[in-house]
């Protein structure tokens, strides 16, 4: 038995006219969720409840307050006012919480003939308000024992039905999605709702659990319905459209239904009817997309609703069905339709369609019970608003085949209306439609005419797309930290084709002008999809922006970690509206575990697996010509419309805690506008005729390239923006950088529109040198409790200095190490290692101050100070710690605890040193300390 899976996205638009809303208490069931809403001033309280609820059933819900407000502290009063009332099952009380309370409750024996009341009672325990709740006039089937039935598609952002055993007591079931927990909305014997996330798109992992035993375990596809407006600042008689779009339908195991309805047809008329249903069968959903306009016209001024639900397909449980209770129902209508393209006839076409009528089900019973039948099928072809002027239906239009003649060269949709009625009287609609292209053969008209439109011609092109650095690069990737930065970017074009008609009563000629760029936009968005924290993005704000900069997380919870970029290039329509391309750059990120040599546990690192993917690939448009006509086009002329505009800057962009091997997103942005005339001519008359098109887009060419200093583009050099490596460079005696980079910008005229009198243009910019690494050598205690200094300690802190310069540090020192010291070492981020030697017990290093010298390294503190997250795992940037002390070991276990916790993930645990002698000390830094060398992207 097939039922219906779906949710309504109720889409309200306003017409000039503020809407009023007005709350009450109801009642309603849909997609096995039955909700019940008490509404005052202060918000709603709403109840969630399964809503196949039978006699004698355990079942369990959701209580929640929703406060009204317009900041929080309306919000916060209006929440301690619901708060203050109680929801009543018959007896059962449940008070109103802050959270989603779970409520839990018996259904009493006589439920299928006085219902079940659900009472709202005040902070007084007086009713206030009372709803009830009966048994659904449905078949109830009960599962069997072993079976339990995922739907194979689920719309995000909506409630989700699983038919199986149950106990029905939520607290007992667990319900993930790629193993990240779903909320249980209510339960029943026979099912359990639970909420689908908005961001749930794309094949999913889902898993339910009951009593901690898995009953349900199935892949299933996130379907995204995004529904969009127009213009809806209208007055009577203006037009308007809803745009509905479509994601993740493919391998659909049945048909599933879109419908749109107008529910304020005093108001608006929504075109070719107020009730569409557009089937989606499998065989004929492709990649899963779908998108479409409605037009809307205006009657009066006001505001108007219409109801978009995406009805899915949802298969039922048939192992072992037992029935509990048998009751008269409607049938269950289904229409639905195509139409194909049957024979062409100079300027009439002809169109037929295949049309879908059934009528599922029985109504009565017993004696009296009768299947479904099909009484009536009646069908109604109109073309579409924008279409009027193109084509008409000649003759008649309810038949199954209809005639269009056309009237004018253009595109024009055709809809066709089918009403079925079923036995029981009940009546379905559906609608088709079919696009329509068509070049006519030479009207009869007595006039001259110039007409244009943009052809789509190719579709927007990928020229490249990629990660700095790649997987390829493992040696750099190998050697991540958190915080490090990945370059992401992409470069992709578009030409459109300018197709001109020159009309006269001898006939037409209809021809593509050269090919045409037209501009690209880059909407970028960062998904996170692993258990514990995500990355950043650093973009600039401007669209046409192709080059952005992933940094790793700082702080996290758990790994692995997973990432997404989703990169939509698209164009505005300014020309030919091309299909939007989708790049998706995956960033995965785990735990790579510790290795041993001699005996000594060596780095635990980041593992990077970087992925990329272009997720469609749109078509070419084939773009006809017509020749051969007296109305001749002309070749077109281009002029100088506004002067080309350009950013007098280019903007730099990095994390302000990038470590010193960073990358920089340079970003710069330009504007030209032409203008351009049409011409045809007519041979016979020797008539012109003229048509001008004002501020059309010309897309600039921008290079980027190095005029002094070493760097590199590692992604190109092409477009608005672009991600620079900044080569590091110590060759100054002092040990800093002398890489100072000097960048320029050349921005030039696309020279195949209007050509600008300016020069190339350039603009320069300047980067400073890079950040050296840096590394602390501290040395502590040197005068124990008024003592003389320790000679060794003071030898042993000034060649471990020697030792970390030559590596190729930048090297911080502190003699009489104090706290602060320590402190501003570990919220410096070019920082990588850090070297104390001293006294130490097990609560801190000994420091200088006095008898209280053992003072705690409070790093957990220091990183929330500095980077907004205390994580026990690590600190962020740190590669290498090395402790040298008398009276310090791992025995110790509190101090090792408070100083070595942070290198459990990363960085070394290099030595942990336990001679009394600080001779043995100085011994080591003589002639086994090496450091580990300082990471430097592009070495």
């Amino acid at each position: 038995m097939r039922k219906k899976n779906f949710f309504s996205a109720l889409f309200i638009l306003f017409l000039l006219v503020s809407a009023s809303i007005t709350c009450a208490q109801k009642i309603s069931s849909q997609k096995g969720l039955t909700t019940a809403i008490f509404s005052n001033t202060a918000g709603i309280i709403r109840i969630y409840l399964p809503e196949n609820i039978q006699p004698g059933d355990m079942i369990s819900g959701r209580i929640i307050p929703e406060p009204n407000g317009k900041n929080g502290k309306q919000v916060e009063k209006n929440l301690d006012a619901l708060k203050g009332y109680t929801i009543s099952f018959n007896n059962d009380k449940f008070p109103v919480e802050n959270a989603k309370k779970i409520f839990k409750v018996s259904i009493p024996g006589d439920f299928g003939t006085t219902g079940m009341n659900i009472s709202l009672l005040n902070s007084s325990g007086m009713k206030v308000s009372e709803l009830k709740v009966f048994p659904l006039n449905k078949k109830i089937q009960m599962p069997g024992l072993n079976n339990c039935d995922i739907p194979t598609h689920a719309l995000c952002g909506s409630p989700l039905r699983i038919t199986g055993p149950f106990d029905g007591d939520m607290s007992t079931t667990q319900c993930s999605l790629d193993g990240k927990p779903l909320e249980i909305l209510a339960e029943s014997p026979r099912q359990s709702i639970v909420s689908i996330p908005a961001d749930a798109g794309g094949m999913r992992s889902f898993n339910e659990q009951e009593n901690g035993k898995t009953v349900c375990s199935k892949q299933i596809s996130g379907v995204e319905m995004n529904v969009t407006a127009g213009d809806l600042n209208l007055r009577k008689g203006q037009k308007t459209f809803i745009d509905v779009t479509i994601t993740g339908l493919q391998n659909l195991k049945d048909t599933a239904f879109l419908s749109l309805k107008n529910v304020t047809t005093e108001v608006v008329v929504m075109l070719p009817s107020n009730n569409i249903i557009i089937p989606f069968f499998p065989d004929s959903i492709g990649n899963g997309n779908f998108q479409k306009r409605f037009d809307i016209q205006s009657i009066k001024t006001g505001s108007f609703t219409v109801n978009v639900n995406l009805d899915l397909p949802e298969t039922e449980t048939t192992d072992n069905p037992t029935t509990t209770e048998e009751q008269s129902g409607k049938c269950e209508c289904k229409p639905g339709c195509s139409i194909k393209k049957v024979e062409t006839r100079g300027d009439e076409v002809d169109y037929t369609a295949d049309i879908i009528a059934e009528c599922k089900g029985a109504t009565g019973r017993g004696s009296t019970k009768v299947q479904c039948s099909v009484v009536s099928v009646t069908t109604e072809w109109s073309i579409g608003i924008s279409g009027k002027d193109v084509a008409a239906i000649k003759g008649k239009a309810d038949g199954k085949t209809v005639t269009v003649k056309l009237k004018t060269p253009g595109a024009y949709n055709l809809y066709c209306k089918v009403v079925v009625t079923c036995s029981d009287g009940s009546v379905c609609e559906s609608v088709c439609s079919y696009e329509e292209s068509y070049i006519p053969p030479p009207p009869t008209t007595t006039e001259c005419g110039l007409s244009y439109e943009w052809c789509k011609g190719p579709s927007i092109k990928v020229k490249s797309y990629g990660f700095y650095p790649d997987n390829d690069a493992k040696d750099v990737l190998n050697d991540f930290r958190p915080g490090d930065l990945i370059g992401i970017s992409a470069f992709a074009t578009d030409f459109d084709y300018l197709m001109q008609r020159c009309l006269c009563p001898e006939g037409l000629e209809f021809k593509k002008h050269p090919i045409n760029p037209d501009e690209v936009f880059y909407d970028w968005e960062l998904k996170s999809i692993g258990r514990g924290g995500h990355g950043s993005l650093i973009t600039d704000p401007d669209p046409a922006s192709n080059s952005v900069i992933y940094q790793l997380p700082f702080c996290y919870e758990d790994y692995p970690l997973l990432d997404k970029v989703i990169l939509t290039i698209y164009n505005k329509g300014k020309k030919a509206k091309d299909e939007q391309v989708q790049i998706e750059f995956t960033i995965s990120i785990t735990i790579k575990p510790p290795y041993y040599k001699e005996k000594v546990k060596k780095t635990y690192g980041l593992a990077i697996n970087l992925r990329k993917e272009i997720i469609n690939k749109p078509e070419d448009t084939d773009c006809k010509e017509v020749l051969g006509g007296d109305c001749v086009v002309q070749p077109w002329v281009w002029d100088k419309g506004s002067p080309l505009s350009y950013s007098s800057t280019i903007t730099l962009k990095t994390s302000p805690d990038a470590p010193p091997d960073n990358l920089v997103l340079l970003h710069t942005s330009t504007t030209d506008l032409d203008n351009l005339t049409l011409k045809c001519f007519h041979k016979k008359s020797g008539l012109v005729i003229t048509e001008k098109l004002l501020d059309v887009v010309d897309p600039t060419d921008i290079t980027w390239d190095i005029i002094k200093g070493a760097g590199s583009f590692p992604l190109g050099k092409k477009g608005n923006s672009v991600v620079f490596v900044h080569n590091y460079n110590p060759a100054n005696k002092d040990g800093s950088s002398a890489n100072e980079v000097v960048i320029k910008c050349t921005i030039s005229d696309s020279k195949m529109q209007a050509l600008d009198v300016v020069p190339d243009i350039e603009i320069d910019k300047t980067i400073k040198p890079r950040i050296q690494p840096a590394a602390f050598v501290g040395v502590g205690d040197i005068h124990f409790l008024g003592s003389t200094e320790h000679g060794e300690l003071i030898e042993a802190g000034e060649r471990a200095v020697k030792n970390y310069e030559g590596a190729g540090y930048n090297v911080f020192t502190d003699f009489e190490c104090k706290k602060p010291s320590i402190e501003r070492v570990y919220k410096n981020n070019a920082c990588q290692a850090v070297l104390m030697i001293g006294h130490s017990d097990a609560t801190g290093v000994a420091l200088s101050g006095g008898l209280n010298f053992f003072v705690p390294i409070d790093i957990r503190t220091w990183v929330n100070e500095k980077w907004g997250c205390f994580p026990d795992q690590k600190h962020p940037i740190g590669r290498e710690l090395i402790l040298m002390g008398c009276n310090v070991g791992e025995g110790e276990a509190e101090w090792y605890k408070q100083y070595f916790r942070l290198e459990k993930f990363y960085g070394r645990k290099e030595w942990v040193w336990s001679s009394a002698a600080f001779s043995s000390i100085l011994k080591y830094i003589k002639e086994e300390h090496k450091p580990l060398p300082p990471r430097i992207q592009d070495k």
